[in-house]
C-alpha cells in the first residue's frame, strides 16, 4: 500500500503524515529527492534527499527516480522527485499531484494506491507559509502553480479520506 498526501502548498500535508506515523509506525515514510536549498529545521535524508543538479540527473538515469518534476522559482529551477519503491512495504508520501497520477499508473497492480487530497482555504495556506519563513514572490508563484494544477480536481477524495482515516482508526489525529 501506497498513501500518497496530495495538496496545495501550505495545506499540511508534512504534517499530516507525522501525525499518522505516530500512530502507524509501520508505514515507511517515502523520502522524496529534490535541488531546491535545505530549509532550517530540515534534515537531509529525513524531510528530503537534498541533491545538486548533476547528482539528480544521475538518479534519473540510473532508475532510482521514477518520476520528476521542475517548479521553475524565483530563486532558479528546483527539481523534486520520487524514488522507486520495493513491493515489500506499505509507505507513506507527500507528492504533487502530476506525479500522484505518475504513481497510480507505476504501481497499478503491485501496491494499492490511496490517494488523500487536503483541501485547505488560501488564505490558512498563505498563513502557513509566511510563517515558515517562504519568501513572499515564492509564496506568490507557489499559490499561482497549484491554483492551476489544482483547478480541475474533484473535492470527492474528501470522503475517501474521511473513510481511510475511519478505517485506520487516524480520526484522533486530524
Amino acid at each position: 500500500m501506497i498513501i500518497c498526501l496530495v495538496g496545495k502548498s501550505g495545506a499540511g500535508k508534512d504534517t499530516l503524515l507525522k501525525k499518522i506515523r505516530l500512530s502507524k509506525p509501520e508505514l515507511r515514510p517515502v523520502v522524496s529527492y529534490t535541488t531546491r536549498p535545505i530549509r532550517e529545521n530540515e534534515v537531509n535524508g529525513l524531510d528530503y534527499n537534498f541533491l545538486s543538479l548533476d547528482e539528480f540527473n544521475e538518479k534519473i538515469k540510473s532508475g532510482d527516480i521514477i518520476e520528476h518534476r521542475v517548479y521553475n522559482t524565483t530563486q532558479g529551477d528546483w527539481y523534486y522527485g520520487s524514488p522507486k519503491l520495493d513491493e515489500k512495504n506499505d509507505y507513506i508520501q507527500v507528492i504533487e499531484l502530476q506525479g500522484y497520477n505518475f504513481i497510480k499508473e507505476y504501481y497499478e497492480g503491485k501496491h494499492s494506491i490511496f490517494g488523500l487530497y487536503l483541501n485547505v482555504p488560501e488564505n490558512i495556506r498563505l498563513q502557513r507559509l509566511q510563517k515558515r519563513g517562504d519568501n513572499i514572490d515564492e509564496i506568490n508563484r507557489r499559490l499561482e502553480t497549484d491554483n492551476n494544477d489544482f483547478k480541475n480536481i474533484s473535492t470527492e477524495p474528501v470522503k475517501t479520506f474521511k473513510e481511510f482515516l475511519k478505517n485506520y482508526y487516524l480520526e484522533s489525529i486530524v
